[in-house]
């Protein structure tokens, strides 16, 4: 004798939800062991029917007030692995974002928030930022619906993915090459592009681009 059950089943996903319920809460209770936070978002949290997508907003809530980086940073992998970078593959998070645009707003955030501030750990290596660029740019990240970052050459990009698999930064975006712009960084907020250069003696830039026109380095001559 032998019942199957499929994943479409009201019963099965009402046994799941238990489940899940019962393993976030024992996660809850002692947060040290990140291997079982990637059990329960690998068992409960793949999204392929919209009770997954409920689930893992219902763990995103209860872990986001103390949430720490390597929790962020597994959030951010299984995030990138599922769905793929929120911000070359914005096709594949409408439904996420349909469901809680707040918490999509808050993932998308970590995720221009760490390529920011890698770049900033990459290009200074510990000397102080004289200018203040860091801080000035910081407050526009979370308003920000994608960055990007140019380097001059292959070995500086080889140089920062190396720092970003030290630092246990994996889910970075790779860095433009493009060697007339030395090392810089873009940022998007809705229709504004701002244009920055780190090296002593280069302004900022604003430009009002589209977003189809953002990824296209040519679009950010120092001479226009």
């Amino acid at each position: 004798f032998q019942i199957n059950f499929y994943s479409s089943d009201h019963f099965y996903q009402t046994c799941l939800a238990s489940l899940f319920e019962k393993s976030l809460r024992d996660y809850l209770l002692n947060r040290d062991n990140s291997k079982k936070l990637n059990d329960i978002l690998l068992t409960f949290c793949l999204f392929n029917h919209k009770e997954s997508i409920d689930r893992f907003i219902v763990l995103f809530k209860n872990l986001f007030s103390g949430i720490d980086s390597s929790e962020k940073e597994l959030i951010k992998n299984f995030l990138k692995n599922q769905l793929g970078d929120p911000r070359l593959l914005k096709q594949n998070w409408q439904s996420f974002k349909g469901n809680n645009e707040e918490i999509y707003k808050k993932i998308l955030f970590w995720f221009n928030e760490a390529d920011f501030e890698l770049f900033f750990e990459y290009v200074f290596a510990g000397q102080p930022d004289e200018h203040g660029r860091r801080e000035c740019w910081k407050r526009y990240i979370p308003y920000a619906d994608d960055i990007r970052i140019f380097l001059p050459n292959k070995s500086r990009i080889e140089g920062f993915k190396n720092l970003a698999k030290e630092n246990n930064r994996e889910s970075i975006l790779e860095p433009i090459e493009n060697s007339s712009f030395l090392t810089s960084f873009i940022i998007k907020i809705d229709k504004v592009i701002i244009f920055e250069t780190v090296e002593t003696g280069n302004a900022s830039y604003v430009y009002d681009l589209s977003s189809s026109d953002f990824e296209n380095p040519t679009n950010y001559s120092r001479q226009k």
